[in-house]
Parts: structure tokens; C-alpha cells; sequence
């Protein structure tokens, strides 16, 4: 008996010694607690945010004495977060070293964790939409526009015919407004109107014994379409035009003469923001709204069928523009 009680105690002991050669890295706590010690972290609602639904690995070198040191952490690349992730990183526990025949040696361990993702309840919907509509534009650390939105233009502008036609009529002065949407692309699909008052330099050869009016107006309606090169957009226009010969005296005045026609053009713009843009919310998704100085110029070309008012015309304008823009992502 005395025997065997040495035997099964050696047997013991020699297992115990084997076990000690050789061990594999590994945490002193359950794996669990290791991966809380970092999803317990306090971390900022914005980093939380950042952080949700995205895989991480943490790699670490574990020394011969079984201390962990952070080497690398993939799948982030905000230096806030990585600066928390490590200070975190610095407060785990010893491991137990990976042992080669007794000798203790250093190693890499992996640790992945993803941070759970918010369920989009209506409640939550609502007070993101909330938040975001209360930031500035300095609390974005980053933005992305995705290029579509809308565009709304309205201000003063003046035309001035070139060629015989300008020996008929004189500066116009007016006012302009433009309404587009832009898509993905940068370009830009709307309507455009105008209103000119230009000034009667000499009557039409016309026959009429009414007189003509000191000052024609003339009116432009149609649609437009262009494209967004950065800062400044260059659209083409096809509108109907009319130009008012002689004063209208009644509903039905059988004397009235006026000029209908097409108007093909060219312009530019160039929007200069006011200020800074505002986060809003465009239908419930996000979006920034900025106010803007809106300079632009263009060459037309006034088809009235008659020769003395045919002829291409020069604009220039200021205006003012609210431009819409939806955001693809940001990060605060």
C-alpha cells in the first residue's frame, strides 16, 4: 500500500511537471471577462456609434513574464478610440506565457470583438433625427456629400442685345429664378424663368399705327440642363420667349402685338457660401443647407421671327442661392 501511495504520487507530480514544459498562451480569465474588459469601456454616444457593428483585432505580444503589450489594433482608424482601446489594454492582467521545455517564450494572441449594433427603433429614429439637426458643422470630423440635392435661385440680372437687334433695344434690367436638382453625377436637371425691361432705342418696322411701348418687356420660361464641376455649374437653356410691342388695352385687343419665339442659351454659375452650411434633415435622411452669393453669366440666342429683334444677347446676374445636399456618411 505504501508503495503504491508513492507510485500515484509520483505519477501525479510527473504529470504536473509535463503540463509546465509546455502551455500555450492564454488569458488568466475566462475569455468572456476579457472581452467585457473592453465592451464595458466608456466610451463617448459619438465613438459608441463609430464603433457599432464594426469587427476589431487587437493584437498582443505577451512577454516571457506573461505581460500583455498592445501591438496593433485593425479595423479603426479613429486615434481617439485607439488611444482609449490602449490606456484599456494597459489595465489587463498577466497571461499565462506560452512555455517551450520549461522555457518561457513570448507570443501573439488575438482578441476580435465587434460592439453590438443599436436596433432602429421608431423612438430612436426620432432622436438621432433630433441630434443631428442640433449639430454645427464644427462638430463633424469628417463629411461626405453624395453629390445629389436641389438648387433654388432667385435675384437681378440684366441683358444686352448684340448686333442690329441692339440698335432696337437697350439694356434690360430683371430678375431671374432658377430651381434644379442634381443627382449622383453632378448633374443637374430643372426649369429657369426671366423677366427683362428693356429699354426702346428705336420702334420695329412694323405696321401699326399704335405706338410702340418706351420700354419692351420681355419674358423667358423653360428648362435647363447641366452639370456640377466643383464649385460652379455650366447648364443649357431652351425657353420660350415673347417681347411686348405695343400696350395691351384690353383682354381681347385685336391691336396687341406681341413677339413669340425660342431662346436657346448658355450659362454659368458661380455660388459663393454665406457663412457656414447647416445639418438638416431632407425626408428623414441627412443632409446640409447652405446660403450663398449666386454670380452667373450667359449668352443667348432670341428667335421673335422677326429680323429686327433676332439677335444674341449678353446676361449678367447676382442672385441669391439655397442649395440643398445630401450626405452619403460622417463621422463626428
Amino acid at each position: 500500500m505504501l508503495f503504491s501511495a508513492i507510485l500515484l504520487a509520483c505519477t501525479k507530480n510527473f504529470a504536473q511537471v509535463n503540463q509546465i514544459l509546455n502551455q500555450e498562451v492564454s488569458p488568466k480569465q475566462e475569455i468572456t471577462d476579457l472581452a467585457l474588459h473592453f465592451y464595458t469601456t466608456d466610451f463617448s454616444e459619438d465613438q459608441r456609434t463609430l464603433l457599432e457593428g464594426i469587427p476589431l483585432e487587437l493584437i498582443f505580444k505577451i512577454e516571457k513574464d506573461g505581460k500583455p503589450v498592445l501591438q496593433k489594433i485593425n479595423g479603426i482608424n479613429d486615434f481617439e478610440i485607439i488611444d482609449i482601446l490602449g490606456t484599456r489594454a494597459n489595465e489587463l492582467a498577466y497571461f499565462n506565457p506560452k512555455i517551450v521545455n520549461g522555457n518561457p517564450e513570448s507570443s501573439i494572441y488575438f482578441l476580435n470583438i465587434v460592439f453590438p449594433q443599436k436596433e432602429l427603433t421608431h423612438a430612436n429614429y426620432l432622436i438621432e433625427s433630433v441630434r443631428y439637426q442640433k449639430l454645427k458643422m464644427t462638430d463633424f470630423s469628417s463629411i461626405t456629400y453624395d453629390n445629389t440635392g436641389s438648387d433654388l435661385a432667385i435675384g437681378f440680372v440684366a441683358n444686352q442685345f448684340m448686333g442690329k437687334s441692339s440698335r432696337f433695344n437697350g439694356i434690360g434690367p430683371g430678375i431671374k429664378l432658377d430651381y434644379s436638382i442634381n443627382d449622383k453625377k453632378g448633374f443637374m436637371y430643372g426649369i429657369n424663368m426671366s423677366v427683362y425691361a428693356n429699354k426702346n432705342k428705336k420702334d420695329y418696322n412694323i405696321q401699326t399705327n399704335i405706338p410702340q411701348q418706351s420700354t419692351r418687356s420681355i419674358s423667358m420660361i423653360g428648362v435647363s440642363f447641366g452639370k456640377w464641376f466643383n464649385q460652379f455649374n455650366i447648364q443649357a437653356d431652351l425657353n420660350y420667349a415673347i417681347q411686348n410691342i405695343t400696350e395691351k388695352k384690353e383682354d381681347k385687343d385685336p391691336n396687341w402685338i406681341q413677339f413669340k419665339g425660342f431662346s436657346p442659351g448658355l450659362a454659368a454659375n458661380y455660388p459663393l457660401l454665406i457663412g457656414k452650411e447647416k445639418p438638416v434633415l431632407f425626408y428623414g435622411s441627412p443632409a446640409v443647407i447652405g446660403h450663398y452669393i449666386n454670380l452667373h453669366g450667359a449668352l443667348r440666342y432670341v428667335n421673335f421671327g422677326h429680323k429686327e429683334a433676332n439677335g444674341l444677347t449678353f446676361e449678367l446676374g447676382i442672385s441669391y442661392r439655397l442649395r440643398l445636399r445630401n450626405v452619403e456618411n460622417y463621422s463626428l
